[in-house]
């Protein structure tokens, strides 16, 4: 199944071949765990002058191995699109770098990508970040879609199954010593960080590895915090 993240810079095209821009977002309803549509970067003027983006349906889309394809794209974008789907795109959710957490708790951790069904857009798997340096020294979450309750307008919540979600992954954590966590940390963050993206990325890169393994995983995941939270205000702006 497609995932959140892997679709993002996927070219779009109409039947004829035509290209209309590049994946920026993948859009997800106001309130259900359903993706609904794709935030496309149309190609700039003459190579130069930028255009605004476009918003197209998931329901007009033809999702093939490396590009999506609409045989009449006019049919699923602005007011139109809006109509069917019952809701402005001003409403919709980029649930990448969203927190999680539990109906009536506090957040336990942020989307890392989800995959979904294309077919009907329903999210089928979640996965749960909890931070560059927690990743590669215990894992990573995962939990099936129907776990999602809804999205309240700053938080996804889930039900408290998620809680009980296994860790999978975690060369450290495997390792079971502290020696372990400071080989993976130091030796892998750089690279695992590009898969993460934007400040994130570049902050826990370049965050100073300190004399001790937990100083030094203090001092990693504060930068990857930082990071995260330079990117939620910049998709703010």
């Amino acid at each position: 199944m497609p995932s959140l993240r892997s679709l993002k810079g996927t070219k779009v095209t109409d039947a004829k071949g035509s290209v209309l821009g590049t994946v920026t977002h993948v859009l997800c309803d106001p309130q259900k765990a359903v993706v609904v549509g794709f935030e496309v970067q149309p190609p700039n003027v003459a190579y130069v002058v930028a255009r605004k983006p476009r918003y197209l349906a998931l329901a007009g889309a033809t999702l093939k191995a490396d590009s999506i394809e609409f045989e009449d794209p006019k049919s699923w974008t602005g007011e139109r699109a809006e109509r069917l789907l019952g809701f402005e795109w001003d409403r919709t959710v980029i649930w990448l770098g969203m927190p999680l957490a539990p109906v009536g708790g506090a957040p336990t951790g942020y989307v890392r990508d989800a995959t979904f069904d294309p077919s009907t857009g329903a999210i089928s798997r979640v996965l749960v970040t909890d931070g560059l340096t927690s990743d590669l020294a215990v894992g990573t979450r995962e939990f099936d879609g129907a776990h999602v309750d809804r999205f309240d307008g700053s938080v996804i919540r889930v039900n408290a199954a998620v809680e009980e979600a296994e860790f999978s992954g975690g060369a450290a954590r495997a390792a079971g010593t502290t020696a372990a966590v400071t080989k993976v940390v130091v030796g892998e963050a750089a690279r695992k960080a590009a898969e993460l993206g934007g400040s994130a990325a570049k902050a826990a890169a370049k965050s100073k590895a300190a004399r001790t393994t937990w100083a030094m995983l203090k001092d990693t995941g504060k930068a990857f915090r930082d990071g995260f939270e330079g990117d939620k205000d910049k998709r703010s702006d």
